[in-house]
């Protein structure tokens, strides 16, 4: 996103990309906590509502291009697969942050989390 809104150009190296995955993930579980508990409420009544899933797989499918543009606008090398690895991981990791106890996300925790993901792809 940031490189969508040109507050970032590339090229960013791995220490980058690991400190925009952090601040992302600060911003997403702090910032907008509760838009995220409502897309997480909107996943499980995907799963009883086919026509929902659908329009949430749609949407997925967007972001993982999305997201492969801003790769490459950032001078990174991600391949698909890395960037539907890394939006899994950030996602599973911003699940647990987001439905913990609201004011415990702090950047250590954000970073930490961001190194390991692009550790997972790019070892």
């Amino acid at each position: 996103m940031a490189a969508a809104h040109g507050l970032v150009t590339g090229p960013v190296d791995r220490e980058g990309l690991i400190g925009l995955l952090a601040a992302g993930l600060e911003m997403a579980a702090t910032l907008h906590r509760e838009r995220y508990l409502a897309i997480y409420e909107l996943t499980l009544e995907a799963t009883r509502r086919p026509a929902l899933q659908q329009t949430l797989d749609a949407v997925r499918n967007a972001a993982v291009e999305f997201t492969c543009e801003q790769h490459r606008a950032l001078g990174l090398t991600t391949s698909r697969q890395g960037v539907e690895t890394l939006i899994t991981l950030f996602s599973g990791a911003l699940f647990v942050l987001v439905t913990g106890q609201a004011g415990e996300v702090d950047a250590t925790t954000c970073g930490v989390l961001a190194r390991t993901m692009v550790a997972g792809i790019a070892p």
